[in-house]
């Protein structure tokens, strides 16, 4: 695991605008799965949905200069959303059929209100899964995710050296990544 993995979305939206590489791969290394699922779901097409997903972290890394992001994750979302949006549409042009693309927004739609639901529900479970973990680990990763605070400023607040939040946030990590994957798979 490398240190990049306990930084904050913030944190890594930072490094990729000054030009850190370890930075986008972390990124690419932390979303992908997520990415590639949301364009899977909606297109049903392995090659188009690693497309969607390879060009929507590409374009995060060549834009880094200038992209305004504040919530990495739903700004990544949001752009792979927009990419399946738009080879849907594109792909109704070629067959000029208008019902298939009332058909495809209404399907988007839905998949948009079950996507919502799951959501909700697996972050309910994640919750609960958070409030479980040793008061330490607990801590250290709600000031780092919640608060967004970086491993020095966990480290001064709870009055611990960094490594022991660097300690105690890859065990909350670790526990929390075996309990979702037994979770995604009750889910899912």
């Amino acid at each position: 695991m490398s240190a990049y993995s306990t930084y904050t979305d913030q944190e890594l939206t930072a490094l990729l605008k000054s030009g850190d590489e370890y930075a986008f791969t972390e990124v690419y290394n932390r979303y992908w799965r997520v990415l590639y699922a949301l364009a899977y779901n909606r297109l049903r097409d392995t090659q188009s949905a690693e497309d969607i997903v390879h060009d929507v972290l590409v374009s995060i890394w060549k834009n880094r200069a200038t992209a305004e992001v504040e919530h990495l994750n739903a700004y990544l979302a949001r752009a792979t959303k927009y990419m399946v949006f738009h080879v849907i549409k594109r792909a109704q042009k070629f067959s000029h059929d208008e019902h298939a693309m009332d058909n495809a927004e209404l399907v988007i739609d839905q998949e948009d209100i079950e996507d919502r639901l799951h959501y909700k529900r697996l972050l309910e479970m994640v919750n609960t899964e958070v409030e479980m973990l040793p008061e330490k680990c607990r801590l250290v990763f709600k000031y780092s995710r919640e608060e967004q605070l970086s491993v020095k400023e966990i480290a001064e607040k709870m009055n611990v050296s960094t490594s022991t939040v660097e300690n105690q946030m890859n065990k909350a990590l670790n526990i929390l990544r075996k309990n979702v994957k037994n979770i995604h798979l009750i889910l899912f």
